[in-house]
Formats: C-alpha cells, sequence, structure tokens
C-alpha cells in the first residue's frame, strides 16, 4: 500500500472514530506518545496513549463496533467473566438482552459505560457501569452462586489533569485563577481556585475547564439543602476524576468549595452555611471557593427550585428536576 493512499485511509478511519478517541490521538500528538505506523505501513490496532498504571500498560483503542460480532472479538483489553458481578457507576439501569452478546454491545455503544454485567436467567437484566479503572473493577460478588456474568471494555477512560493541561487544548486553562460553573436555566457561578488548599483538585476543575466538552450528559447539580449546602457531581468521561485528598486547610466558610464525602471527588459541595462549619471539621478536601455575591445569587436560586425529601422530614433533599453543568474558563465580564 503506498504512503498516500495509507494517509487517506488513516485520515477516513479517525473521521469515524469517536469524540474521545480523537481527543486521545489529539493528546498523543502534543505529547508525543503517538504510535506510528507499522513495518508494513498498516496503522497498529494499538495505536493511541500508552500509560503505565499499576504497572500495567493499558491502551486506549479505538474499535468500530457497529457490524462486529462481539464472539469474533480477541481484544485482550476486552474481557468476559461468567458468574462474577463487577463494581461500577451505574449508566443505565437493568434492562433485558437476549445474550451476553448483546449486553456486550449495548455497553460498547453507550458513551461512558466500560463495565457491563447480565443476570444468568431468562430476563438477561443487563446493566451497564462506569469505573475508571476497568480493568481492575472491583467484584462484589463471585462463585458458583453469583448470578452474574460480568465484562469489562477499556474506553470512556478519562485522560489525566496533568496531560490535559500539558497539550496544547489545556493551554487556555492551565494556569486559570478561576473557572465558571454555568448552571444550566440558573445562571453562572464564577470559583476562585484556591491552589494552595489542594493542587491536585484545582488541576481538575482546570482541565474541566479546558475541554468544552468534558461535562456533557455528565456534570449536574442533585441536592439542596437551604442555609446548608449545594451538592452535584463534576464526573466526566474527558478528564480522569482527582484521586487525591487533603485535610482542609481550616474549616469551611460560607461559599467553600470540597469534595462530598471526605473522598476526592467528583462529587462536590458548596457550603451555604453562616457560620463556620464546626461539624465538618477539617476531614473535607476544599479546593476554591465562590468567587462574589452574584454568584451566591445564582446558588440560591438553585437551593429555593422545588426538590422533595424521598426519605421524609430530617433526609436529604434532592432537586426536581437535575440542572445540567459546564464548566468553562472564567471570563473577564461576569454576567
Amino acid at each position: 500500500m503506498s504512503r498516500e493512499r495509507t494517509t487517506t485511509t488513516m485520515r477516513q478511519r479517525m473521521a469515524r472514530a469517536p469524540r474521545w478517541m480523537r481527543l486521545a490521538c489529539a493528546l498523543a500528538c502534543v505529547l508525543g506518545l503517538g504510535r506510528a505506523m507499522d513495518s508494513r505501513g498498516t496503522r497498529r490496532a494499538s495505536a493511541g496513549i500508552e500509560r503505565a498504571r499499576d504497572g500495567v500498560d493499558v491502551t486506549r483503542r479505538r474499535r468500530d463496533v457497529d457490524g462486529m460480532d462481539a464472539r469474533t472479538r480477541t481484544d485482550a483489553s476486552w474481557t468476559r467473566r461468567e458468574r462474577v458481578e463487577l463494581d461500577g457507576a451505574v449508566v443505565r439501569v437493568g434492562f433485558e438482552t437476549t445474550s451476553d452478546d448483546a449486553c456486550e454491545d449495548a455497553c460498547a455503544k453507550t458513551r461512558g459505560c466500560n463495565v457491563w454485567v447480565r443476570a444468568r436467567d431468562a430476563r438477561g437484566a443487563c446493566w451497564l457501569k462506569r469505573t475508571e479503572t476497568p480493568g481492575n473493577a472491583r467484584v462484589m460478588s463471585s462463585g458458583e452462586t453469583c448470578a452474574w456474568t460480568s465484562g469489562t471494555m477499556e474506553k470512556d477512560v478519562g485522560v489525566g489533569a496533568v496531560e490535559v493541561l500539558a497539550s496544547a487544548l489545556g493551554a487556555r486553562a492551565r494556569d486559570a485563577a478561576a473557572v465558571e460553573l454555568a448552571v444550566d436555566g440558573f445562571g453562572t457561578v464564577r470559583l476562585t481556585l484556591e491552589p494552595t488548599w489542594h493542587e491536585a483538585s484545582v488541576a481538575f476543575l482546570r482541565a474541566l475547564a479546558a475541554i468544552p466538552t468534558s461535562c456533557d450528559e455528565t456534570c449536574e447539580i442533585y441536592r439542596v439543602e437551604p442555609g446548608f449546602l449545594v451538592q452535584g457531581t463534576l464526573r466526566s468521561f474527558d478528564v480522569a476524576s482527582n484521586a487525591e485528598t487533603r485535610a482542609g486547610p481550616k474549616l469551611m466558610e460560607r461559599g467553600d468549595v470540597g469534595w462530598a464525602g471526605e473522598g476526592p471527588g467528583p462529587d462536590f459541595f458548596v457550603y451555604l452555611g453562616h457560620r463556620p462549619a464546626a461539624h465538618f471539621g477539617v476531614k473535607h478536601t476544599v479546593f476554591a471557593r465562590v468567587a462574589d455575591e452574584r454568584s451566591m445569587a445564582t446558588l440560591e436560586r438553585v437551593v429555593r427550585a422545588p426538590s422533595s425529601a424521598p426519605g421524609g422530614a430530617g433526609t436529604m433533599r434532592f432537586i426536581d428536576h437535575r440542572p445540567r453543568l459546564t464548566v468553562r474558563p472564567a471570563s473577564t465580564t461576569h454576567a
């Protein structure tokens, strides 16, 4: 095959490639990690970004799923395990399928899914899930009594924040002092980033802001507690979640932003109390603060939106219609 024809074929394939792979290849070119053609001039099946995770090289692979029978796949990054139930964040709740192949295909075609589990019964309920490390998904149950078959695939794994910010794409947010959360239907919340409080979390926010599609279908506000907090998630299929925690530098004050549940995210909350949060102590990782009263007014409008407490009085209150979030670089004029 001639070099010109090979180049044309590669361009055609990339034009059909999923968005995550086009982003990965762009980052690979910038970082010098992209793989070249092999000695026969054909595109390597394992082209993409290689990184070491837990001592194992993990390769992002492009796949043309349509028209491919699951039984013909020999890619080692696609696995299937009988009588094993794997954990993960739910992307799609259980639905009936006719076979394990059908469940696997559904995961392959669903953005964000990289773990699937299917019941070993007549209905074959298929659950689509996602984890940051599909090759090391947590086993929930296994053995002869386990009623599930599970599988994983190395797809929709976010790129690390440091990698994003080191790329040309990340240049516009690399040193950002602030980012904005566009809250669908409510307005904009400007956050002042505090890298001295937690650098890794700040890098994650900057990386989200650098990629316009980072929060597509994934970031939202879901919990509102008047006079206490607004809570949501910054989960992304493009940027790997922060994985580090650090005790806060002080008691949280009104407008401070931290990761929920004393964990590393991606679920976050904004503290709305008027007194320092002594009941929290300094257990939460805090990384930003609401920049101005206009932004605080936006959050107060969110808190006043219709909400309910399914568990009854004194339990968590959830907003009835969850507004989507977009993270973007802060504008010079905050509206």
